[in-house]
């Protein structure tokens, strides 16, 4: 029976729904699954589709049944076209012999029937003159026996839905598709049974629905679907939702699957700002050489006042302000009516004094060394460079205790300071302060007239003289190479080949071992290289590998490609490495609210455990690099990865900028990658939080994070969103927001193993 319920005074209360800019949101899946116990799942169809002459009722029902909807909402019309005979529309069987002998309607009624999947059948009101929607109405009442008829882009008055509502049967429901202007107009009309909202993110969702207390469903156009499912779903009550447009594109489809499954072992976050009044910045007089600055707190309720002009602050009260500045002394009071704050910001420019004279660099302590002096490597990942002056500029990374030849010293400025940097027998530089330089010569050493060799010694040239191979129980392989002393390993890694060189090494006619892994492979030698080229098995590829060098031995490991599992644990077999940024004694980025509000160690370990909660939940193994507020170093996450050899890392952080800029503009998600395969995990996790969060997609970009800087699985490093915007901060740190980035993260993890 039609529910009929009179709530006048909520027409006030859903004014409070903001408006939101519609994005349609489909996730990729070639998986299949069975929701029809679930609530109300809908497809909606494309009319123009379903009078196209390329249109397949097999392949519909197909996509129906396939993809678990148990709910159709079928177009009647569009405009004045509509799919049936109607007074006042043109007819469909016009031109289009799919409708000539059997009316679509009742075709596509009967199928669904006996998959117990339901037809609506929605009247699409734009152009529509009142005589036209009322026998459209009447018509779908009359001859079709349905469960809901729907009415989109509806503009008339309330009064006229009285109408509408009396040509339908008791037991035919009136459903609203709108946006949430027309929710504002008519929430609690006893004629309307429910709402299909076109705009409406969770958090709107959730005040619309327990305030009016109506059914009420999301829609496909509505940003972040996916994981607005997913949160109503775990946290609240979901009636239903729109999840796809059905226009023929058969890969447009939710992962439904994952969102509707309920997971009640998932942790709640307990992360809030102050309500006390507080400048967080600046918090005492300061001086900028800046044009402006942008000034930050927490506690204004409704606005914030600013040396006596108004400005909006967010729910919460947090606030962010960019002032300029004029040179000399800025007086700056902020106010909220009951607190205030005085200071006073400096602005100094600068001023040419006619000097153009290039000031001279100093030299620091470091020692030029001639051809043939031996270094050693002293940090755990030491960058050889092809531009001694730039950091970003690397060709490999070494261990530490890697011993190397000098091919001669260059001329560098590092810090600014002049400085030496060693160029190798490959052509790459090293920075002095990155090595120590030992008491070793090569053969040819030629010292200069003030040196002499007495108390070196002389280097031995490394040689390969035996290679064996380990198999482990997991499919990986171990290839361990001995040679003497500790060479340079450096190496490069393509779909079909890896290669490996050792730097100044020769190797011995040695039995080579064939694996799985390769196909076939050469090896090729020069006075300063040993260089193996693998050709790789594609049908075992290659996932990632290690390469780690010791005295008197050089590890290659061989990590297998891990696959997903047809099973609603996908991920099952597969190890994920979550890093929460920061922690302990470092704080990371001090977002809008400074200390009275989440610092960005504590954000970044939130998402890590709900992302790990959600994973585990798919059958994953997580490992995390901290689960408190700890501070591993970086190389103890680096080594984290290195030993327990994931199949993903992911560092998780949360980005900020200088107060020096109008912050309030600084938003979105981006992700950076360093190796070339981790290129598809960092697009999949930059397209798939956007969506979930409805934040800006700033990209993916390579770049050279220390902890990205391995080989052996796809390893990034997201930043999810901007601290000090109070527009974004706001949207971070709640549970709802949480696991928004957490859910998009790990429709990202599964998504990666498609690509």
């Amino acid at each position: 029976m039609k529910k009929r319920r009179r709530m006048a005074f909520l027409y006030t209360a859903v004014t409070v729904i903001f408006m939101l800019a519609a994005t349609v949101f489909v996730f990729n899946s070639d998986r299949r699954f069975s929701i029809k116990n679930q609530p109300f799942i809908a497809t909606e169809f494309e009319f123009s589709y379903c009078r196209s002459s390329e249109y397949s009722s097999e392949a519909a029902f197909n996509y129906i049944l396939s993809n678990g909807m148990n709910t159709v909402i079928l177009p009647f019309n569009h405009g004045t076209e509509s799919l049936v005979d109607a007074e006042g529309f043109t007819g469909v069987y016009q031109g289009n012999s799919a409708y000539e002998k059997q009316d679509f309607i009742k075709q596509l009624k009967k199928s669904l029937t006996e998959e117990k999947v339901q037809l609506y059948v929605m009247v699409d009101c734009r152009g529509l003159s009142d005589d036209n929607i009322l026998t459209a109405v009447k018509t779908l009442g009359k001859n079709y026996a349905l469960p809901a008829v729907v009415l989109k882009n509806y503009n008339g008055s309330p009064e006229f839905l009285q109408q509408i509502s009396a040509q339908l049967p008791k037991k035919c429901n009136l459903f609203m598709m709108c946006g949430n202007s027309l929710l504002s107009q008519t929430a609690g009309m006893p004629e309307i049974d429910g709402y299909i909202c076109t705009e409406m993110d969770y958090s709107q969702y959730n005040l619309f629905k327990s305030t009016t207390q109506q059914t009420v469903m999301l829609h496909y156009n509505t940003s972040s679907l996916e994981s607005d499912i997913f949160v109503a779903t775990n946290f609240g009550s979901l009636d239903g939702a729109v999840v796809s447009l059905y226009n023929g594109d058969y890969e447009k489809h939710t992962g439904l699957e994952y969102a509707l499954a309920k997971n009640d072992s998932l942790p709640l976050f307990n992360l809030s700002v102050s309500q006390d009044f507080t400048v967080t910045y600046p918090t005492k007089d300061v001086t900028t050489y800046y044009s402006g600055i942008f000034i930050t707190g927490t506690g204004a309720q409704g606005t914030v006042n600013i040396n006596g002009t108004e400005y909006a602050s967010r729910p919460d009260g947090t606030f962010g302000v960019y002032l300029e500045l004029i040179e000399g002394e800025n007086p700056v009071t902020v106010s909220d009516g009951v607190g205030s704050k005085s200071f006073t910001v400096t602005r100094k420019v600068y001023k040419s004094t006619g000097n153009t004279v290039k000031k001279e660099l100093l030299w620091d302590e470091s020692e030029k060394l001639n051809r043939g002096r031996i270094i050693r490597t002293t940090s755990q990942l030491t960058s050889i460079l092809s531009d001694p002056e730039d950091d970003s500029s690397i060709i490999a990374g070494l261990d530490s205790g890697t011993k190397l030849i000098v091919a001669e010293s260059v001329e560098a400025a590092r810090g600014g300071v002049k400085t030496y940097a060693y160029k190798l027998t490959n052509g790459g530089y090293i920075p002095s302060e990155k090595v120590e330089i030992l008491d070793e010569i090569t053969l040819d050493y030629k010292p200069s007239k003030k040196e002499k060799t007495d108390g070196y010694t002389v280097y031995e040239n490394p040689v390969i003289n035996a290679v064996n191979q380990e198999k482990l129980e997991n499919g990986d392989r171990i290839l361990h190479f001995s040679v003497n002393n500790m060479p340079g390993v450096t190496h490069s890694f393509s779909p079909d080949k890896l290669t490996v060189v050792f730097m100044d090494t020769v190797i011995e006619e040695i039995p080579f071992p064939k694996t799985a892994f390769y196909d076939d492979y050469t090896v090729t030698q020069t006075e300063n290289y040993t260089q193996f080229d693998f050709i790789l098995n594609q049908s075992y590829p290659l996932w990632g590998y290690d390469i780690r060098s010791e005295e008197g031995t050089v590890k290659l490991y061989l990590k297998h490609t891990p696959q997903l599992k047809d099973s609603d644990k996908p991920l099952e077999g597969i190890t994920v490495m979550l890093d929460a940024g920061h922690g302990g004694k470092d704080s990371g980025a001090l977002g809008v609210a400074s200390t009275n509000g989440p610092l960005e160690k504590d954000l970044n370990l939130a998402v890590a455990q709900a992302t790990k909660a959600i994973l585990q939940s798919k059958g994953a193994t997580v490992l995390m690099t901290r689960e408190d507020d700890t501070f591993p170093t970086l190389d103890d996450r680096r080594n984290m990865v290195r030993d327990l050899k994931p199949d993903m890392f992911i560092a998780i952080h949360h980005n900020s900028m200088d107060y020096s800029y109008n912050s309030s503009k600084a938003r979105g998600s981006e992700c950076y990658y360093f190796t070339h395969q981790s290129k598809n995990l960092a697009q999949a996790l930059a397209n798939n939080v956007t969506a979930s969060t409805g934040r800006l997609n700033r990209g993916a970009f390579n770049g050279y994070y220390y902890v990205t800087r391995t080989d052996i699985c796809q390893s990034v490093l997201m930043e999810y969103g901007f601290m000090i915007n109070p527009a974004e901060f706001s949207t971070l740190y709640g549970n709802t927001d949480i696991y928004k980035a957490a859910y998009g993260t790990a429709q990202a993890v599964i998504q990666a193993f498609n690509i």
